[in-house]
């Protein structure tokens, strides 16, 4: 991410809201964490646009929980 410290071995940043998202990119979050847990995360989330139907554009909700 333009402007951001490098991540370290082994480590990427990721950042919240989602770069995929309308909130995302300047102003969001930035944090260093696991190439393995970020990678997982993106299959995740990519896998929730497919089975819901999101198109770009589309709004749809976030909530935290177990």
């Amino acid at each position: 991410m333009r402007g951001q410290a490098p991540a370290g071995a082994g480590r990427s940043l990721d950042e919240y809201p989602f770069a995929s998202t309308a909130q995302g990119g300047s102003g969001a979050y930035v944090g260093a964490v696991p190439v393995a847990e970020q990678s997982y995360q993106g299959g995740v989330l990519g896998g929730f646009y497919r089975s819901n139907k999101i198109a770009p554009g589309d709004e749809f909700g976030v909530s935290s929980g177990p």
